[in-house]
């Protein structure tokens, strides 16, 4: 594949991740990231930057940040049902973890 045709294809994945993102569907959304991770692969060469058209390697930047924008607000629509659920069980979390994905907060139970 070339690289043109690996940064348009980059790009259709990342559309089609954000259409599943904002669709909720998670088969989707599985298939589009498998496509992205298989685009991204020839793109990794280093002398590629010079080859690369610069507005088309922007528009992949800016779709990265919709989508890491999209999956963090998926991610803080979970952790707040989550905790709604331990609050209804009548349990506090037992830890609360960054977006990092590091322990961010550690509640004791009684």
């Amino acid at each position: 594949m070339s690289p043109a045709a690996a940064l348009a294809t980059l790009t259709e994945q990342m559309q089609a991740e954000l259409a599943a993102l904002d669709a909720g569907d998670l088969d989707a959304l599985g298939q589009a990231t498998r496509g992205k991770l298989a685009a991204l692969r020839p793109l990794t060469e280093p002398d590629l930057a010079a080859v690369l058209p610069r507005e088309d390697v922007a528009r992949v930047a800016e779709l990265n940040v919709d989508v890491a924008r999209k999956v963090n607000q998926a991610r803080a629509r979970v952790d707040r049902r989550l905790e709604a659920l331990g609050r209804a069980a009548g349990r506090a979390p037992a830890a609360a973890y960054g977006p990092d994905g590091r322990l961010a907060v550690r509640v004791l139970r009684p």
